[in-house]
């Protein structure tokens, strides 16, 4: 008969540590200094300082609702990775014409 294999209640605490993610919603205005259509620094808006960027990890483009003229969302996200070692989700509003701070991952 084979033994089967436990897992300790201490090796189950540091996996879930380890894979667990805090993201942090702000929904807020920012101001981008942008390069080739892409963003390369924003502003914090809690610390209100210069953030740089230093690579993009992921982008998407959302439009939807075209077919209700007056409630369409045009918006590009981007995934992106900062000086600071932080990464977060940014995104430009075609209809309101305004960068927003979707987020942040812990």
């Amino acid at each position: 008969m084979k033994e089967s294999s436990s897992i300790s209640a201490q090796q189950i605490a540091e996996d879930i540590v380890y894979d667990y993610y805090m993201t942090h919603r702000y929904q807020r205005p920012i101001s981008v200094r942008s390069q080739n259509e892409q963003p390369i620094e924003f502003t914090h808006p809690k610390e209100g300082i210069w953030i740089t960027i230093t690579d993009i990890i992921d982008s998407w483009i959302i439009d939807t609702k075209w077919w209700t003229p007056n409630d369409t969302i045009k918006r590009q996200y981007f995934t992106v990775v900062t000086s600071w070692n932080g990464i977060y989700e940014m995104y430009y509003d075609g209809n309101r014409e305004q960068w927003f701070l979707s987020g942040d991952l812990d």
